[in-house]
């Protein structure tokens, strides 16, 4: 009775919101849907039939129902652990999402299906919602956008389910359509504010290191073009760097665990942990000794297998080839977007973000997890945002100068 309840509750709201579009859009809606609905049960069935029950998607399911029986039980006492506890063998982003775990398992009647439904609808309405706005607005035509961020199989997989992954991706294409909708209006409602303020505080709360990153890169991105705007003549794109510079040189004096040292010695911990429990053919090597930095070439092979890598030659047969295949295509596509870029001989601010982003965060991912599974999960972080930005060079569209219609409205 529950499963035909919900059933009918997603199918009645995307009938309502879906009816209007047009045939282009509620095409790729009705699609893209399906599948994260499909790929969120694909992720229960993986760690029940491949992995026996043993990944972390059952954890924090059975953490949720804990807590909300302690809920059940004493009020009080379930609203201490809430706000004031933490647990999840000490890992205070795991517990966080469980406490979200437990608070809609009162809705699901802890079911894990329907709460697995409930995060990937979650994830799916900021993909789609970032995808119409840059389609409304002339920057990526909507197949394009669909196909980066919710069609291409790791991100459509790893974005699903209930994994703390499908709430941070949602979070992020919400906080990135915000972004690029203020820096064209220059204006916010109050309620999407407060809105973003929760998103951040998701993205914070459930992976910090996304966080790290993505907030003084966005920060730096608005406030350069707030005064790209004021003072036309700005050298936009050494403003940028040199604030993203800035406010990351800000963020390691700001505490002693954000000094360039300990994030050097705690990557280094985290690279050599992981290596050592790692399977051999399940992990890779990069140039790190000693020292994370003693070897600089570690840094652009740190990039390249953040992003590109595992190839299928990496790869034992099996699910994971598929990922293989799927990284040669993201290559190519990325070598004809950098002839692109050569002949246009310019880089415009809003690649440069991107690209900042990407290329940070890659890095970061690749040294903290040298295990390609990991890596495959991890970077649903930053891969969709990448690809998004080469499928549109490669399709031409008008990303740099992105121009709102005057007789149609933003997506809101």
């Amino acid at each position: 009775m529950l499963y035909v309840m919900y059933f009918t509750l997603f199918v009645g709201l995307a009938y309502l919101y879906s009816k209007n579009l047009e045939p282009k859009l509620y095409i790729t809606f009705v699609i893209s849907l399906i599948l994260k609905i499909a790929a969120g049960i694909a992720i229960g069935l993986l760690y029940s039939r491949y992995y026996d029950y043993s990944g972390d998607t059952f954890f924090y399911h059975a953490e949720g129902v804990r807590l909300s029986k302690i809920i059940s039980r004493n009020f009080l006492e379930g609203l201490k652990i809430i706000f004031f506890e933490g647990s999840a063998n000490s890992n205070p982003r795991a517990f966080f999402f469980i406490k979200i775990i437990g608070l809609l398992n009162f809705l699901t009647a802890s079911n894990y299906w329907i709460n697995g439904a409930f995060c990937s609808i979650f994830s799916f309405i900021g993909a789609w919602s970032l995808c119409v706005y840059l389609h409304r607005n002339n920057i990526v035509d909507i197949w394009w956008g669909a196909v980066s961020l919710m069609l291409l199989p790791s991100t459509l997989l790893w974005s699903s389910g209930l994994l703390k992954e499908s709430l941070v991706f949602g979070s992020l294409c919400f906080l990135v359509k915000y972004t690029y909708k203020f820096t064209v209006e220059f204006k916010l409602s109050i309620a999407r504010v407060f809105f973003i303020i929760f998103l951040i505080f998701l993205l914070i709360n459930l992976r910090y290191f996304y966080a790290a990153i993505f907030i003084p890169v966005t920060f730096s991105f608005v406030v350069s073009k707030v005064l790209q705007k004021k003072y036309p003549k700005v050298k936009i794109r050494l403003l940028f760097l040199g604030l993203v510079l800035g406010s990351l040189s800000l963020a390691t004096l700001a505490h002693p665990n954000l000094s360039l040292d300990y994030v050097s010695t705690v990557l280094l911990e985290n690279y050599n942990k992981v290596k050592r429990i790692s399977d051999a053919g399940d992990s890779f090597d990069l140039f790190i000794g000693k020292n994370l930095f003693s070897d600089l070439r570690v840094v652009p092979q740190a990039i390249f297998t953040g992003l590109f890598r595992p190839f299928p030659w990496d790869l034992a047969l099996g699910i994971k080839t598929f990922a293989g295949i799927e990284n040669l295509a993201v290559l190519l596509i990325s070598l004809l977007a950098l002839l692109t870029f050569i002949k246009k001989k310019r880089l415009d601010l809003e690649p440069l973000a991107i690209l900042t982003y990407v290329f940070f965060l890659s890095f970061a991912i690749a040294v903290v997890c040298p295990n390609w599974g990991s890596l495959l999960r991890y970077r649903i972080g930053y891969q969709p945002f990448f690809v998004l930005l080469i499928v549109q060079v490669g399709s031409n569209s008008d990303l740099v100068k992105p121009k709102i219609k005057t007789n149609q409205r933003s997506s809101t």
